[in-house]
């Protein structure tokens, strides 16, 4: 007996466009402006990626997840679906804290530690995991957290 299976392919839809700096993103500080025009602060944790070109300039973004008050999921299938499908050569990570808690609880620290190891095998590295909130951002990189292990 023959089976049938779907025959699919992929696309991107854009669904809007976002001006920007064009400038590459360097440093947390050009993140986190960056950040700011993608998302302003909300009510419930979202997570998100920029995705990059080879000069640190952003070739998209997207929001992969929105949760509630307290917290969000951010799988790595999730994560990495629109950076391959972009062809991004690397990613930053973000999301946004609603409680005005810039610094990162022991989940924050243990899911990126999670999409780091994915990172690796697909061969897409993160360069950094920003935290969002009214009072400004934190960078995981910056503060030596994960990255430069």
């Amino acid at each position: 007996m023959k089976k049938k299976v779907d025959f699919i392919s992929l696309k991107i839809c854009r669904e809007k466009t976002v001006e920007y700096e064009s400038k590459g993103i360097t440093n947390p500080d050009r993140a986190f402006e960056a950040i700011s025009n993608i998302i302003d602060n909300t009510d419930r944790e979202c997570f998100g990626v920029i995705m990059m070109n080879n000069a640190n300039e952003i070739n998209s973004f997207e929001i992969c997840s929105v949760g509630t008050v307290n917290m969000t999921l951010a799988h790595p299938r999730e994560v990495f679906k629109g950076a391959i499908l972009s062809n991004a050569s690397k990613i930053m990570l973000f999301h946004t804290h609603p409680s005005n808690t810039i610094e990162p609880s022991q989940t924050d620290i243990d899911t990126t530690k999670e999409l780091i190891e994915a990172s690796k095998i697909l061969q897409i590295p993160i360069i950094d995991h920003i935290i969002t909130c009214e009072r400004g951002y934190f960078s995981f990189a910056e503060h030596g957290i994960l990255f430069g292990e």
